[in-house]
């Protein structure tokens, strides 16, 4: 691991209403603010022993074995799903010149999975083979006051040729950065919550779930997915459940995916984003209500806990809490003569001035490189962009969910960017008054 440089600059970024002054630079893998500085992930690798490369092989052909024989279900389910295709054509049938047009292409789409597995095959086996072993690995904690320690990654009684290196990390904290927590793949499913004191985390409980997962402001809830992302379970800081609420809508017209995608709490409210809407539930009498929203993408509440901002690709929704009413819709044909298009909602100013939002600009421009993403800034009181940030890691990825590469301290008064190439940077923000 690169050692961590501090870069103190002089001069600062001046955007209207907000200053931000880059403050320091380092590498590392998937970061985040913590109360008083930074957390990282790191590991630490060894090239595999021929008698551990002898075991990775009879590992990867014992289950790749167990992939073949579910071949025949994959062709099963895409023939189910090619009738299916060819009932829904019938219903509303296309220009007789294209039906044949798309029953080739599902043909060919069942071809390419089944030739797939083939291919991938070669590129496995030797990846699985060759790649290093994690001899240790878990989270770098640095403070602004230039100490530092260590949270490390338990792997229980797991044999090191079994450790490969991850990218599947999830880290989150709260607001107030006191309380973390880790989700890894090297052990799916478990999700560890720590408190972090002032000389060492305390491991405060664990819980089978998975990604989307939430802290209130203070700590006192965190919430959380089960593995099959069926409910949202919300937990005190004890561990102890509060509350399980299931994957289902009451406005869904039909059998829709439901699945969450993002998850927000405030200290009385548990927010949960779908495809087809939102679900605000009451933490104290377990009360659920919904809003019908198609392509929700992410959710935040503000401060008081009295709105909800919400938004689509390119749209952003803002509700009053009590009355679920729409108070305010930023459309997208009006942001986008402002500059600013956001896939995904980042953070909200404590006064509600500014708002952050990401997007993939590659959606829009096939000269962009991939897997790189865009923080955007902008006023919602004057109705502008302030700042953009590019180059920035990609918005997706990691067990399947939704990492979001920049931080935001609670006050707003430090940023932090995971650039593209594992680099960090870390910005002092400041307001003009």
């Amino acid at each position: 691991m690169k050692r961590l440089i501090w870069l103190f600059l002089l001069i600062p970024f001046l955007a209207h209403a907000l200053e931000f002054f880059p403050v320091a630079k380092f590498s590392g893998r998937r970061a985040i603010l913590l109360k008083d500085g930074v957390g990282y992930y790191y590991e630490k690798t060894r090239p595999p022993t021929e008698e551990e490369i002898k075991k990775r092989l009879e590992w990867f052909n014992e289950e790749w074995k167990k992939l073949e024989e579910k071949e025949p279900e994959f062709e099963k389910a895409l023939l189910k799903g090619e009738k299916k295709f060819e009932e829904e054509l019938s219903k509303k049938p296309p220009p007789p010149h294209l039906k044949d047009f798309f029953l080739s292409v599902f043909r060919l789409i069942r071809l390419i999975v089944k030739e797939g597995i083939n291919t991938a095959k070669p590129l496995a086996r030797d990846y699985f083979s060759k790649a290093p072993v994690v001899v240790e690995a878990g989270f770098i904690v640095k403070r602004f006051d230039g100490s530092s320690y260590t949270l490390k990654i338990d792997y229980g009684k797991q044999e090191e040729w079994k450790r490969f290196p991850s990218d599947g990390v999830y880290f989150i904290s709260s607001a107030s950065g006191r309380y973390v927590a880790l989700l890894t793949e090297d052990d799916f499913g478990k999700i560890r919550v720590f408190r972090l004191d002032e000389d060492k985390p305390v491991l405060l409980f664990e819980q089978i779930g998975t990604t989307p997962f939430a802290f209130s402001p203070s700590g006192n809830y965190f919430a959380y997915a089960t593995p099959d992302r069926s409910s949202i379970v919300v937990v005190n800081k004890e561990g102890n459940p509060v509350w399980n609420i299931p994957m289902e809508y009451k406005i869904a017209k039909r059998k829709e995916d439901t699945g969450p995608i993002r998850i927000a709490l405030s200290e009385n409210h548990l927010g949960i984003i779908s495809w087809i809407g939102i679900k605000i539930v009451d933490l104290k009498s377990g009360e659920e209500r919904e809003i019908r929203l198609r392509g929700g993408k992410s959710i935040l509440f503000n401060r008081n806990g009295n709105r909800i901002y919400a938004n689509t690709p390119g749209e952003i929704y803002i509700y009053d809490l009590e009355s679920l009413s729409l108070i305010k819709k930023l459309d997208y044909f009006y942001l986008k003569k402002r500059g600013f298009y956001v896939q995904y909602l980042a953070s909200l100013s404590p006064d509600e001035r500014f708002i952050a939002g990401l997007y993939d600009p590659s959606s829009f421009d096939n000269k962009v490189p991939l897997e790189t993403s865009v923080l955007v800034i902008y006023d919602l009181e004057r109705d502008e962009v302030i700042k953009r940030f590019e180059n920035l890691e990609n918005i997706t990825g990691g067990l399947g969910g939704v990492f979001l590469p920049v931080s935001f301290s609670e006050d707003w008064s430090y940023l932090l960017l995971i650039k593209k190439g594992d680099v960090f940077e870390l910005f002092k923000i400041t307001k003009e008054e």
